[in-house]
């Protein structure tokens, strides 16, 4: 049984094996990565659609440029404190189509998480994680931080056991909004793997997706909050065929250009899904 700190570092030792797709691979072909600016985006950008079609749903390839909600009427309040209660065993077998064979509390993650397991080794699940706290906090600001430096120095501090017991990332944070923290975190991503996000205000003011190809392959719904972040994460490993294919990628542009047929025929519709569940889940 794989806890998610191992799947984590299973996808990162992933990240180094594999040549040439994060930009911090060559500092002599590309320089270091900043960190990305996080821009909220006005209502009316995010909101906009064409005369009688559906809300706009406002995407990036890496960077971030949306934020949390400043207390809309449309915002999405989540109070739960275990996450385990948010969704029944049951509601996610049937939003994904599959069995689920074990529901665990995930004690292996810096917030109360739940884990449904579609295998035994919980390499493909539905992962519900509530964020909050300093050392919540801590954590988004600490990979961050080390982000500004390369993405080794990022992979580094995934690696950091001492940091995921207790993570300490040396700055005042208890100023700092958690869902601007996540949001800038996930943004940092996409300077050394395949991120596109969105902000989803038909959902909610305060819902943001973002689907991850990097050696297995996620979707993440996330509800953003000052103090507290609740995120709905589908991953499964990616198919050998098309990991074979994204191989192909020999540095940033043309791995996405592989990976972006694959994030809109297939991660897309695990993302709408996961929003189906957390509407169930606010009885929406």
């Amino acid at each position: 049984m794989k806890t998610r700190i191992e799947i984590r570092l299973f996808f990162l030792v992933g990240l180094i094996l594999t040549l040439g797709l994060a930009a911090c691979t060559s500092d002599a072909e590309t320089p270091e990565a900043e960190s990305p600016q996080t821009e909220i985006v006005e209502e009316s950008e995010a909101t906009s659609a064409p005369e009688g079609g559906a809300a706009e749903v406002t995407e990036s390839e890496g960077d971030l440029y949306y934020g949390p909600a400043d207390g809309g009427t449309g915002s999405i309040v989540i109070d739960a404190t275990d996450a385990c209660t948010l969704l029944t065993q049951e509601q996610v077998a049937a939003a994904f189509g599959k069995d689920v064979v074990e529901v665990s509390v995930d004690t292996q993650t810096i917030g109360a998480g739940c884990e449904y397991k579609f295998d035994s080794e919980g390499d493909t699940q539905v992962q519900v994680t509530i964020y909050e706290g300093d050392a919540a906090k801590h954590y988004f600001a600490g990979i961050v931080q080390a982000a500004q430096e390369s993405c080794d120095a990022m992979l580094e501090k995934f690696f950091d056991i001492e940091f995921l017991a207790a993570p300490d990332s040396g700055q005042d944070v208890s100023g700092l909004s958690l869902g601007d923290l996540y949001t800038t975190y996930v943004g940092t991503l996409g300077n050394c793997m395949f991120v596109q996000n969105a902000t989803r205000s038909e959902v909610g003011d305060n819902v943001v997706t973002a689907e991850t190809i990097y050696l297995n392959w996620s979707s993440n719904v996330a509800v953003l909050g000052d103090e507290r972040v609740v995120e709905f994460t589908y991953q499964e490993p990616i198919p050998d065929e098309v990991n074979a294919e994204l191989q192909a990628g020999t540095d940033r542009d043309s791995f996405y250009a592989l990976a972006q047929p694959y994030r809109d025929t297939i991660l897309a519709g695990y993302t709408e899904s996961l929003i189906a569940l957390l509407e169930e889940a606010t009885g929406q």
